[in-house]
């Protein structure tokens, strides 16, 4: 069961705001709970006895900061989701330190929220999606959202994660139990190896940079297609 909050202090939006939540994600199927509080109190007391996966904050609650309440929830839980609903556009720029997810502004609700809703339930379906990976030594679960990248190397297909490097049993991208070519999340950028879009950095002449600075390799033939497809992402996210 996935678990959200609501920090907002006007209390007939953040029910609207609730509603919008649980009707689009009914409209998949996925089970999710949302909570919501008025003040920031309320919030504290709440995220002390529940750990969330999804916050929607307000920027401004009542006199209180929902910057710096998102900045004390990240110090604590490194992969939540943020998400910003405001009308104070001018402060958006404060959010970017803390990998959000995406804002809405409040003038523009209608307009932002099911975009934003469908981009969020794609992102998720990615991480509740496990994949069954065999190694020689044991196996893995892993949604595609935990790989960085991909490549075949002697015969061997290796997946790269933040933990570890594992080296499965197959020798060819197709024995994985999904597809590559046509995950738009994923991208070959070089002969037997496929980057995860959500861990480039930069995109160079002749080679691609990953967000812990690692350099791979980047084909001249396919460099036009894959800028294509990463500027594709990064507009869709």
């Amino acid at each position: 069961m996935i678990k959200g909050i609501v920090c907002e202090d006007d209390y007939e939006f953040s029910n609207k705001i609730r509603e919008n939540i649980l009707v689009s994600f009914a409209e998949k199927n996925i089970d999710i709970e949302i909570d919501i509080a008025n003040n920031t109190k309320d919030f504290i007391e709440k995220i002390e006895k529940i750990r969330y996966d999804i916050f929607f904050f307000d920027i401004e609650i009542g006199e209180d900061d929902g910057i710096e309440l998102a900045h004390y929830v990240r110090s604590e839980n490194k992969k939540a989701i943020f998400i910003f609903i405001t009308n104070k556009n001018e402060r958006v720029y404060e959010v970017f330190s803390l990998d959000t997810f995406d804002f809405v502004r409040k003038d523009h609700f209608e307009l932002d929220f099911p975009k934003i809703m469908e981009r969020l339930i794609f992102s998720i379906e990615g991480y509740m999606s496990k994949y069954l990976i065999k190694s020689r030594e044991k196996e893995y679960l892993l949604s595609l959202n935990e790989i960085i990248y991909i490549e075949r190397i002697s015969g061997t297909i290796i997946l790269h994660t933040a933990d570890e490097e594992i080296k499965s049993k197959y020798r060819y991208f197709t024995e994985l139990e999904f597809s590559l070519e046509d995950n738009r999340n994923f991208g070959e950028i070089y002969r037997g190896i496929y980057v995860n879009y959500k861990y480039i950095k930069s995109i160079g002449a002749e080679s691609i940079i990953l967000l812990d600075n690692k350099e791979l390799p980047l084909s001249r033939r396919k460099r036009k297609v894959i800028k294509e497809e990463y500027k594709n992402y990064i507009l869709e996210k």
